[in-house]
């Protein structure tokens, strides 16, 4: 039975490491959206031009980037715990 008021130690410790986790993965999907013509995304909708397929590769490593780091900002807070 739990009596304190803030998240267990157990809880803030997955919390650190999803945030490490998504932190790095963020990090990684922006890094492949902003490379420059040295990365290249591979697959892609067949009917499209090979400059589409990378512009809608990079649009959404990109957004999957933010919406990692996005998760990262809430994990955080379960590391911090309750504000007092």
């Amino acid at each position: 039975m739990k009596t304190g008021v803030g998240p267990s130690r157990s809880t803030r410790a997955g919390a650190m490491v999803a945030f490490i986790f998504l932190v790095g993965a963020g990090i990684f999907a922006i890094r492949l959206a902003l490379g420059g013509a040295d990365v290249t995304l591979s697959g892609g909708i067949p009917f499209l031009p090979h400059g589409m397929n990378q512009a809608v590769g990079r649009g959404v490593m990109g957004i999957s980037g933010l919406a990692c780091l996005a998760l990262a900002m809430l994990a955080f807070r379960d590391v911090r715990g309750p504000r007092p």
